[in-house]
């Protein structure tokens, strides 16, 4: 095994458990979503939200890891190099800035 490359298919830039920040690299690997009106309670609109195939999402690399979304990784269920953040760090706002672990869909496939 060569060093590990990450890619981030996210809109945002993630702090890395290591220490580094890993910027997007510019386009997103996410589910097609679809919005359904289903009625309304009193004035306020309700739907539903359907998750269908994953989108922008590059065939596996040797020695890449690609870091998704919670719900891209999980659309993908035989994939094992996807990452999504795992423990969140936020600061005293409640904004996050960063993880200190990734979560996989599993280590053998």
């Amino acid at each position: 095994m060569g060093m590990p490359c990450f890619v981030n298919l996210t809109p945002h830039s993630i702090h890395m458990p290591d220490g580094s920040l890993l910027e997007p690299i510019g386009y997103l690997a996410r589910c097609v979503e679809k919005t359904v009106p289903v009625g309304m309670i009193g004035s306020n609109p309700i739907v539903t939200r359907h998750y269908g195939k994953v989108e922008n999402l590059p065939n596996p690399l040797l020695d890449t890891w690609y870091i998704v979304s919670h719900m891209t990784r999980v659309a993908c269920p035989n994939r094992f190099d996807l990452l999504s953040p795992g423990d969140l760090v936020r600061n005293e706002k409640g904004e996050i800035l960063g993880c200190t672990n990734f979560v996989i869909n599993s280590l053998n496939p």
